[in-house]
């Protein structure tokens, strides 16, 4: 049984359009799988960014409860006040930080 020239080009054009089809949606859901992914990595580095301002605010909150501890009752000289100052304003500054990435994130 032989198959017509006619035939053979529609199947071929039938088997074209199918492929173009397939080629079609796997290019989109690449794209879509790769833009999720992307997404996705950017609501972990935001993650990671706030959790790293918070361990970095925690550990200045800890380094000044040492100071005053250790000069509870007693007079603390110039350089001693000096860092205190400085821890002082960095706490603030990373506490100003939080409060905007609270605010931009959701």
């Amino acid at each position: 049984m032989a198959v017509s020239k006619k035939a053979k080009e529609t199947i071929g054009l039938i088997t074209a359009i199918i492929v173009l089809i397939g080629l079609v949606f796997g290019v989109y859901f690449w794209l879509e799988k790769r833009y999720a992914l992307a997404e996705e990595m950017k609501k972990i580095e935001q993650r990671l960014d706030y959790k790293i301002l918070a361990d970095q605010l925690q550990a200045i909150q800890e380094r000044i409860w040492q100071i005053m501890d250790r000069f509870k009752n007693r007079e603390m000289d110039q350089t001693v006040q000096e860092e205190l100052r400085v821890l002082e304003m960095q706490k603030e500054q990373k506490q100003n930080q939080i409060k905007m990435y609270e605010q931009k994130v959701p």
